[in-house]
């Protein structure tokens, strides 16, 4: 797997070093730095690490121009948020009790999101194991390859 040579943004975490391959929700992202890019802001980013660090932030105004974390380098940061370890290579992060990310599998280069929901931030993006939603489309037994972001809003 060739490594991902998509610019680094300035905002970004200094430690976030982004998977080569990503499952998402059953569509293949190959060399794609983010999974979605609101406005230049990147709610959630999964980097590499001895287990994945995990990054999540909620729009902090209604226009999507603040933005206030909730995990960071996959520690919660606010009291709603929770990060479990839910195997050995399995982890989960919940707002309020839901279930917003679920991620297993991850290896050297590659990790899979089982499911994700980011309806509690205020985004329309949700998915299962095989498919995922965003704004009434669906993504399903999709290849990406290079590229910035596998959505790109506003």
């Amino acid at each position: 797997m060739a490594l991902n040579t998509t610019p680094v943004d300035p905002n970004d975490p200094e430690d976030y070093i982004p998977y080569g391959q990503m499952d998402l929700c059953g569509n293949t992202l190959e060399n794609i730095r983010y999974i979605v890019e609101l406005k230049g802001v990147h709610p959630v980013l999964i980097g590499k690490g001895k287990f994945p660090y995990i990054w999540l932030s909620t729009a902090a105004s209604p226009d999507f121009s603040r933005w206030s974390s909730l995990v960071v380098r996959s520690t919660a940061v606010h009291p709603a948020a929770r990060v479990t370890k839910t195997g050995q290579a399995s982890m989960m992060v919940s707002l309020y009790g839901k279930e917003v990310l679920s991620i297993s599998d991850f290896q050297n280069d590659s990790v899979k999101i089982n499911s994700i929901d980011l309806r509690p931030i205020g985004l329309n993006i949700f998915g299962s194991a095989t498919e995922l939603q965003a704004g009434g489309n669906t993504f399903s037994g999709n290849r990406m390859r290079g590229g910035r972001a596998f959505l790109a809003l506003g």
